[in-house]
């Protein structure tokens, strides 16, 4: 069967136009991926931004390859929502972390030692964290990574969590400052599961 020059024509001018359709898929696809990764990943001025509304030194240790290996996993929680509510957690005690030491409960046990009486409010407890905190050289937080031994930060000796958490399931944070003398983490779980809490290991 023989097909007119015209019919060729529009077979050709059809074919070539598919093709034009799947690739302008193909790169709205890839922006749109990128756009969502983007909108997804947190800048290092944003966590500053967020310690300094919190009252804390904006000295985030920022690494943009652990966070966006981070994401990969199934995240309710978005790393924004995350750092903020792990912050918040920095300032009182949680229940669910029985036997546990904390910013909190270090205050607490000692107050003469933070010029607080035994009577001494949850807002006034806050402003001693905060006021040891902002004073203290040494303060340091970071996104924890799986490998801790092989991948921490320059000037930072990375420990997991005492209590054995995981970061497939929690968005986990380590913290660094003398005014707690031990390793402490902040955690917060991806699923949104449980409220975001904070201890550490003196």
């Amino acid at each position: 069967m023989r097909l007119v020059p015209w019919l060729i024509l529009a077979l050709l001018f059809s074919s070539c136009g598919h093709k034009k359709q799947d690739q302008k898929s193909e790169v709205l696809q890839e922006i749109s991926t990128s756009s969502e990764k983007n909108q997804n990943m947190f800048s290092e001025k944003d966590f500053n931004e967020l310690l300094e509304k919190t009252g804390l030194p904006p000295v985030y240790v920022y690494d943009s390859v652990l966070q966006q290996q981070q994401l990969k996993y199934t995240n309710t929680v978005t790393i924004s929502d995350a750092f903020a509510q792990g912050l918040e957690s920095l300032f009182v005690h949680a229940a669910s972390c029985v036997g546990c030491d904390d910013f909190y409960t270090m205050v607490t046990t000692q107050p003469e030692s933070f010029q607080l009486s035994d009577k001494a409010t949850p807002e006034e407890i806050k402003k001693a964290i905060l006021n040891e905190i902002s004073k203290d050289n040494s303060f340091k937080i970071c996104l924890l990574p799986e490998d801790t031994e092989n991948n921490s930060p320059e000037g930072i000796s990375l420990f997991p969590p005492e209590n054995g958490e995981s970061i497939k399931d929690y968005w986990i944070w380590y913290i660094k400052c003398s005014f707690f003398p031990g390793p402490a983490w902040m955690l917060v779980k991806r699923d949104g599961s449980a409220k975001a809490f904070h201890y550490g290991y003196m």
